[in-house]
């Protein structure tokens, strides 16, 4: 999301887009992750935040290729609702996944992981103004980027929680479990 961020001057002056294509460029990676957001939530209670983490992370990755490589502003503009899906699908999960991981060390560390992302999106701005201050591009950072970093989340998410840590533990009725509306398992106080 950093190196995306720091990309854009570029990327405004490739596509020649101005301030209002840019702002609707920028509202609908917005609307593409609001919009994957409601089905991610759904996704995690399927497959757990871990099995997602491990598949949105890459993928959302390789959706960078599309902006970076929009030949219009018209196309452009598709391209960022699907990198906003790839966007909001990962950030639910590694939410949830965060969420579990608190669960699971007994005591709040949620803000720490949101602090490391904040890190890690200004680290993105830094590698863009190096790139650029050495006369490089910024689209073919984008790309670099997009190729590169599904890679490199690979031996990162081994770091993930097992799914013995984040699924549910078994419960039975002698324990006052019941079901809510949605289908999902609550505890009964």
């Amino acid at each position: 999301m950093g190196l995306w961020a720091a990309g854009l001057p570029s990327l405004n002056d490739r596509l020649d887009l101005g301030p209002a294509l840019l702002g609707r460029v920028l509202l609908l990676i917005s609307a593409g992750a609001l919009a994957s957001m409601l089905l991610a939530g759904r996704l995690v209670d399927r497959w757990g935040s871990r099995r997602l983490c491990w598949i949105a992370g890459p993928l959302s990755g390789v959706a960078l290729l599309g902006p970076a490589l929009a030949p219009s502003a018209w196309v452009l503009m598709v391209l960022a609702v699907v990198f906003g899906m790839g966007l909001g699908v990962m950030e639910i999960a590694m939410n949830a996944h965060s969420v579990e991981v608190e669960r699971c060390y007994g005591r709040p560390v949620i803000s720490a992981f949101h602090g490391t992302w904040s890190l890690g999106g200004a680290a993105g701005g830094g590698i863009t103004s190096l790139v650029l201050q050495a006369g490089l591009d910024a689209q073919g950072l984008l790309v670099v980027a997009a190729i590169v970093v599904p890679f490199l989340y690979l031996p990162a998410a081994r770091l993930l929680l097992p799914d013995a840590c984040t699924s549910p533990a078994p419960q039975n009725a002698a324990e006052g479990v019941d079901v809510d509306v949605d289908g999902g398992r609550r505890e009964a106080r």
